[in-house]
């Protein structure tokens, strides 16, 4: 029902000589042959994958999943660095998370430490979400930079796209 509600692209053409075959073309692509009836009744170019419409939108699908996927990272990041963090902001006044990453060692240890010590006493499966942002955290803050790069160079190729 999808394909037929919200996504039909009709091309359709009336009074053509019968028995005949034509051939369709999109921007000098050749998109098909079809015959008199098949263009009267209508071709859904939906249906068709190697139309320039198709192929423009695998694109741009392509780069908004890899958009989504860089933006997932950035939000672990700042969620830990909101929800783990933010105390020792108002202990200390510096910014921990620059601080702390110039020693991997020290930051694993100091995340081990708040894991614990913030989730000892809770279910597995939340204990298991928050262990696995604190790992994701360790993985992705050393690439920050570039993954904000690659979101920014990301977001401009979709509108190119």
């Amino acid at each position: 029902p999808f394909i037929k509600d919200f996504n039909t692209e009709v091309f359709q053409v009336h009074h053509l000589i019968s028995h005949t075959i034509y051939e369709l073309s999109i921007d000098n692509k050749p998109i098909g042959t079809f015959n008199n009836s098949a263009l009267a009744i209508g071709i859904n170019l939906t249906n068709l994958k190697h139309t320039p419409q198709h192929v423009q939108s695998t694109l741009v699908h392509s780069i908004l999943m890899k958009l989504w996927e860089l933006e997932g990272h950035i939000n672990t990041i700042k969620f830990v660095e909101h929800n783990f963090f933010r105390p020792f902001y108002r202990v200390h006044h510096l910014n921990l998370s620059v601080t702390v990453m110039k020693n991997e060692t020290e930051t694993e240890s100091l995340l081990h430490r708040i894991y614990l010590e913030r989730f000892a006493n809770e279910s597995v499966d939340r204990a298991e979400y928050f262990k696995g942002q604190l790992n994701g955290y360790l993985m992705y803050k050393k690439k920050e930079k570039e993954m904000i790069q690659q979101i920014e160079s990301l977001q401009y190729q979709s509108r190119l796209a």
